[in-house]
C-alpha cells in the first residue's frame, strides 16, 4: 500500500459512509442513497486498484446495514451469479486460444492477401479487417493488438517514415478500434456481457437480445468505421505518401510457413460451437429442441465446453493449451472478479422501486422526453464515445444509462437496442491512456507516436467509431 493506494482507499471508504449517512433527496430514499453510494464507491474503488479485501469491507458492511444474513444472501448472490462465471471461463478460453497458435495462423493468411499492396489506403484496409476479424474469431484482443502494431512498425521503417506520421497514427487508431469492434462482434464475448451484467443488475437486464441482429450491427459498424477512417484520413488529413515504396513491401515473411493442426481445428470447433448455442435461439422455434438444448446449456455451458475442449488438445510446442489449475492459481484475476460480483449485486438495489433512483432520474430527463429514440441514442452513444476516453468505461455507460432508460421505458424494444449501442460506444476509449487497455497499450508506442498526436486524430476517429455504431443501430434496431 503506497500512499496513492491509501488515499484511494481512503476516497472509497468516505464515498460509501457518505451514501450511508445522506438522508434522501427527492424520491431517492434514504435506502436508494446507500445503495448508490456502494455502488459509486465500489466502481471508484475497482477503478482505481484498491485491494480486494476492500469488497469484503464493503460487503460486510453493506449486508449489515441491509439486515441481509451473509451465508444466506450475500455469498452466493455475489459469488452464485453466472456473468461472473460466464466472464472467468471467458477468460480462460481466450487465454487457451492464444496457446494453440491459431492467431498467428490466421493472421498470416489475411496479411498476405495481394490486395494489402495495391495502394496505401488499401493496405489500412487491410490491416483494419484483419484486426476486426482476428480478435472477432479469437477474442484475443491484448495478442491482436500486439501482432498488428509489430506489423505497423515494420511497415514505418520500410516506408523510411519519421514520428509522427499522420497516416501511421490513422492506421494505428484504426486497427485499434477495429480490434476493439471485434472484441464486440460476438455477443458471446465477455466484453459485452460483463457491461451489459453491470447495466442489467442496476437497471433491469437486457431480455432475449437476439444474437443474429446484434452481430449484424456490429459487422455493419466496423465497414462504416473502417471506410470512415479511410476517408478522413485521405481528405482531411491528408498525409504525404511515397506510392513507390509500396511494391516491394511484405507484410508477412514468405519464409514463415505455419501449419494447421489439431489445436486450431479444436478453436474451429468451440466457435462453431459458441455460435450455434448463442446464435440458434434466435433462428428456431422457442418450443423446438435445439432451442431447448442451446438454452439449457446458454452462454456460460457453452465457454465451459470449449475449455474442456482445448484442454484436451496440445500446440505445436507440446504444450497442453488448456491447464485449469495453472491458470486459476496463477494468472486469474480474483480481485476484478470479486468486484464484478460485488457491483452486480448492490446494482440490483439501485434499480428497486423503494430505493427512488429511476423515478428522481426520470424527472430530471423530462425535458428530453420528446425527443426521437434514434436521435437520443445517437446523441448519447457519440457522448458516451467522447467521455470513454478520458475516464472508466464502466463509469461513462453507468452515468449515461439511467438518461436512456428513463426516457425510452425499460420494458421498451428500444431500450435493448440503447444497451447494446451504449456498451459499444463505451468500449473505444483510446485518445488518452486512461480510457482502456487497448489505450493504454497504444500509448506505450513510442517510437511511432507521441501522445499529444494521438489526442488530436484519437477524438475524431473515436467519435468516427460511435458514428459507426449508430448507423449499425438504426440498420438493425427492427431485428431486435
Amino acid at each position: 500500500m503506497d500512499a496513492k493506494k491509501w488515499r484511494n482507499l481512503i476516497v472509497a471508504i468516505a464515498i460509501f459512509v457518505l451514501g450511508w449517512i445522506l438522508p434522501g433527496m427527492g424520491t431517492i430514499t434514504k435506502e436508494g442513497m446507500f445503495a448508490l453510494g456502494a455502488m459509486i464507491s465500489l466502481v471508484f474503488a475497482m477503478a482505481t486498484g484498491v485491494d480486494a479485501w476492500f469488497v469484503l469491507l464493503a460487503i460486510f458492511a453493506f449486508a449489515f446495514n441491509k439486515n441481509l444474513s451473509v451465508t444466506v444472501d450475500l455469498f452466493p448472490g455475489i459469488f452464485g451469479n453466472y456473468i461472473l462465471w460466464f466472464i472467468v471461463l471467458c477468460f480462460w478460453y481466450v487465454s487457451a486460444v492464444a496457446k494453440t497458435g491459431f492467431l498467428d495462423f490466421f493472421t498470416s493468411k489475411l496479411l498476405k492477401l495481394k490486395i494489402a499492396t495495391k495502394g496505401y489506403y488499401w493496405l489500412m484496409a487491410t490491416l483494419c479487417a484483419t484486426a476486426f476479424i482476428a480478435t472477432g474469431l479469437t477474442q484475443a484482443s491484448i495478442a491482436v493488438l500486439s501482432v498488428m502494431l509489430g506489423v505497423l512498425r515494420k511497415l514505418q521503417k520500410e516506408f523510411d517514415m519519421k514520428l509522427n506520421n499522420p497516416w501511421v497514427i490513422a492506421t494505428g487508431f484504426g486497427v485499434c478500434m477495429c480490434v476493439e469492434f471485434g472484441a464486440l462482434l460476438m455477443p458471446f464475448n465477455n466484453v459485452f456481457f460483463m457491461y451489459a451484467g453491470f447495466l442489467s443488475s442496476t437497471y433491469g437486464w437486457i431480455n432475449n437480445t437476439n444474437a443474429v441482429a446484434y452481430t449484424l450491427q456490429q459487422l455493419i459498424s466496423a465497414v462504416v468505421f473502417i471506410a470512415a477512417t479511410i476517408l478522413v484520413t485521405k481528405y482531411l488529413i491528408r498525409p504525404k505518401l511515397d506510392a513507390a515504396k509500396l511494391g516491394s513491401t511484405v507484410l508477412v515473411d514468405g519464409d514463415v510457413k505455419i501449419k494447421f493442426d489439431k489445436a486450431m481445428g479444436a478453436v474451429i470447433a468451440t466457435i462453431i460451437i459458441l455460435v450455434v448455442i448463442v446464435g440458434i435461439p434466435s433462428l428456431v422455434p422457442a418450443t423446438s429442441i435445439v432451442n431447448k438444448i442451446a438454452t439449457r446449456f446458454n452462454i456460460t455451458g457453452a465457454f465451459a465446453i470449449g475449455c474442456i475442449i482445448l484442454s484436451l488438445v496440445k500446440n505445436s510446442k507440446g504444450e497442453r493449451c488448456m491447464d485449469f489449475l495453472k491458470i486459476a492459481s496463477g494468472s486469474t484475476n480474483w480481485t476484478m472478479l470479486f468486484y464484478i460480483g460485488a457491483i452486480i449485486y448492490v446494482g440490483n438495489f439501485i434499480s428497486e422501486p423503494d430505493a427512488g433512483i429511476i423515478a428522481q432520474i426520470a424527472t430530471w430527463c423530462r425535458p428530453i422526453q420528446n425527443l426521437s429514440p434514434i436521435l437520443l441514442i445517437s446523441a448519447l452513444g457519440i457522448l458516451a464515445a467522447i467521455l470513454t476516453n478520458a475516464t472508466n468505461n464502466m463509469v461513462v455507460a453507468l452515468m449515461l444509462a439511467p438518461i436512456g432508460y428513463s426516457v425510452l421505458g425499460m420494458d421498451s424494444p428500444m431500450a435493448t437496442v440503447f444497451t447494446v449501442t451504449l456498451i459499444c460506444c463505451s468500449i473505444p476509449g483510446c485518445a488518452l491512456p486512461s480510457g482502456s487497455t487497448m489505450g493504454a497499450v497504444l500509448h506505450t508506442q513510442n517510437d511511432m507516436f507521441t501522445t499529444g498526436k494521438l489526442i488530436k486524430y484519437g477524438y475524431p476517429l473515436a467519435i468516427v467509431f460511435a458514428i459507426g455504431q449508430c448507423i449499425g443501430f438504426i440498420v438493425t434496431r427492427n431485428f431486435y
